[in-house]
């Protein structure tokens, strides 16, 4: 169990370096031809609302398919809810706080400046 366990957390670690290595790689190619990389990763923090509503389904999906469990067990939880929902409502309220998170830092008014600034910069 061991051996299989230190297998998978290699495969997730060489996956993760060879995904920052490639975006180092992209970076550098961008350097070289004089494209400036800050667009670029100002584009990528702001799909914080994308992951959000990604992580809110996903946890919404996941509570719901988990919630028949509380009934065929015959648990005494109420309603059939038990710890097995967590699976669930963990990440459901993970991607309501990115949701929250995205509108009261007022990302999107920041978004929307800058794209107004970038279609007048096209004109």
């Amino acid at each position: 169990m061991n051996g299989t366990l230190a297998v998978i957390l290699a495969v997730i670690l060489g996956a993760y370096m060879t995904s920052r290595w490639f975006r180092h790689r992209e970076i550098m190619a961008m350097v070289e031809r004089g494209i400036a990389p800050a667009r670029y990763y100002r584009e990528r923090r702001s799909n914080s609302l994308r992951s959000g509503l990604i992580l809110t389904a996903v946890g919404l999906a996941l509570t719901l398919a988990m919630w028949p469990i509380g009934f065929r067990a015959g648990s005494d939880f109420p309603l059939g809810c038990g710890p097995w929902m967590l699976a669930g409502l963990v990440p459901l309220f993970v991607g309501l706080a990115m949701i929250i998170a995205y509108f009261l830092t007022g990302e999107y008014r920041r978004r929307q400046d800058e794209e107004e600034e970038w279609e007048e910069g096209e004109e």
